[in-house]
């Protein structure tokens, strides 16, 4: 039973808060405990939502994760534009129009934009850094054949979600893990912070 005493709900904001800025805990525990607090303080003002949502869209790249295949990956849509409706609805209201169109344009290309990922070139990353660049296509390109082949299971939306880190696919995952870390890798030459991030809003 839920209750309605304000102490319980800035109890359970803080406790929320605590899990989602915990560095510590996986990806997935974190968005979990940030969707939460979101949840919970979106009626407030921005300084109170946009720190969790900023969490959110921070780390939906990694919960919608690359060691998925697109069939997954896609399942997860409904739960992601419900959760982008809560947000943008409640910058248009505090007149964060920017904001609303970031988080928009975020949560419906999230997982279109790690499709892209997968096939995009590396020439500016060749000419800094020839075997990473190398490593990293030979690897998103192995990913994108594993990525494609058509999944024979059903999965529910709430099945996915709950067991996201279970995956069938060894070399999936180790794949995903390996594309991960050059990625890392790639993002901390100079000139490359931002290398195959989404574009935010100027």
């Amino acid at each position: 039973e839920r209750s309605s005493s304000p102490d319980d709900r800035d109890a359970a904001v803080a406790a929320y808060r605590e899990g989602a800025e915990h560095i510590g805990s996986s990806a997935l525990t974190r968005q979990e405990a940030a969707v939460q607090w979101a949840l919970l303080v979106v009626s407030k003002g921005p300084s109170d939502y946009l720190p969790a949502f900023e969490i959110v869209y921070e780390l939906l790249p990694q919960v919608a994760w690359l060691g998925q295949t697109i069939q997954r990956r896609f399942l997860q849509l409904p739960q992601i534009e419900g959760l982008t409706r809560v947000a943008v609805a409640a910058c248009i209201r505090d007149d964060n129009l920017n904001r609303a169109v970031q988080w928009f344009e975020h949560g419906r290309a999230v997982i279109w934009s790690q499709v892209v990922q997968l096939r995009a070139q590396f020439d500016g990353l060749k000419g800094r850094d020839s075997d990473l660049a190398e490593r990293l296509h030979s690897t998103s390109q192995a990913l994108a054949s594993i990525a494609a082949e058509t999944s024979r299971e059903t999965y529910s939306v709430k099945r996915l979600f709950e067991n996201r880190e279970h995956l069938s696919d060894q070399r999936h995952t180790a794949l995903a893990l390996e594309y991960d870390t050059l990625l890392t890798k790639a993002r901390a030459l100079e000139g490359f912070q931002n290398f195959l991030l989404p574009k935010g809003v100027a």
